[in-house]
This record gives C-alpha cells, structure tokens and sequence, in this order.
C-alpha cells in the first residue's frame, strides 16, 4: 500500500490535561491532512468526549486496530486501551498515568516496528513517568532509552525561532558544570 502522506503518531499526553484539546483544535484546520495522515494513541471514548465539550463538530476520526486500516484526510485513533476513564478535565489524576504510559510504549513500538515516519508526544504530567519507577525524567530520557544508540536533542521550533537545548531536565543551576566544548559539538 502506497503511502502519500508522512503518517505521524500521536500520544495522547495527560488525559485530564491539554493534550486531547490540543489534538481536536490542530487537526480542526484540514490544511494539515495535506502534510500528514496522523494516528492518535488513545481511545474513541476520551476524543468524542474532548469533541462535544470542544464544540468542535469538524473533528473528523476513525478507529483502527491495523496500519493497513488508517486513512487519509482524518484522525486514525489506535485503541490503546479497553478500560473506561472518568474524564476530570484540568484535574491531574494518577490513575490515569497506565494509560498516558500506555499510549507513549504502543506509539514507541509502532515507530520502531517503522510503522510511523514521526512521533510527537502530546503533554504530561511527569508524575505519570512514576509507573514506570522514576526511570525518566520525561519524555526524551524515555525516547533516548527506547534506541539504546540514540541521543536525545529536545528542539522547540517556531516560524521565527529555533532552539536546542544542550542539557534538558537539569536544575539551572548545574547547568554551568555540565557544558563543555564536547558535549556542545555532539548536541550540534
């Protein structure tokens, strides 16, 4: 099957958080379904639930259970989980840390079974990295873990501005004693 588009995978983030809303509201704009066909790691239940408080009826998704079922032109949402979640948007609630965990491990899988070109984690609550016994600090020493020859470089981007950060998840104040000339060469 020929693919058109980059398929990108989406984490669903803290579920009680701004990562489903952020989800609906990107995806709202078609535009970008001629960039990419992205795939949600979460559940039918929590984005319908995010649509209607949203208000937000251009949302368009579908729920696949194999690569071979996404489509174009919409949001494919892999079922990452059965379980039901009691939503308490703006509330974190660590019950619901298996799932954003969940939902970042099938996401990771699914890229490195090349079944993705790109991933983006929506946000969490660092808390949720507990489950997993306060391995991680975040999101990229999670990432740089899954590719034991990988090293993270955590980007911000903006049609102006374009940052890397040397160090990530380093109180300000060691910062100073870890710079030096190699590791600036090997960020860059």
């Amino acid at each position: 099957m020929k693919k058109n588009k980059l398929r990108i995978g989406f984490t669903i983030g803290d579920i009680n958080g701004i990562g489903p809303e952020i989800m609906i509201k990107t995806f709202s704009d078609k535009r970008l379904f001629d960039i990419c066909t992205p795939v949600l790691y979460a559940t039918p239940a929590i984005m319908g639930y995010y649509k209607k408080v949203l208000r937000k009826d251009q949302f368009n998704y579908q729920t696949v259970s194999a690569h071979q079922d996404v489509k174009e032109k919409m949001v494919n949402i892999f079922k990452s989980w059965d379980d039901d979640v009691k939503i308490n948007m703006g509330n974190y609630d660590e019950k619901l840390d298996k799932f954003t965990i969940a939902s970042l491990q099938k996401a990771v899988e699914d890229y490195q079974q090349f079944n993705l070109e790109g991933l983006v984690t929506l946000p969490l609550n660092k808390s949720s990295f507990r489950i997993l016994e306060n391995k991680y600090e975040g999101h990229t020493e999670f990432l740089e873990a899954a590719d034991e020859n990988a090293e993270s470089l955590m980007m911000m981007v903006s049609r102006t501005v374009k940052v890397a950060l040397v160090t990530a998840h380093v109180p300000v104040k060691d910062v100073a004693s870890i710079l030096n000339e190699e590791i600036i060469i090997r960020k860059a």
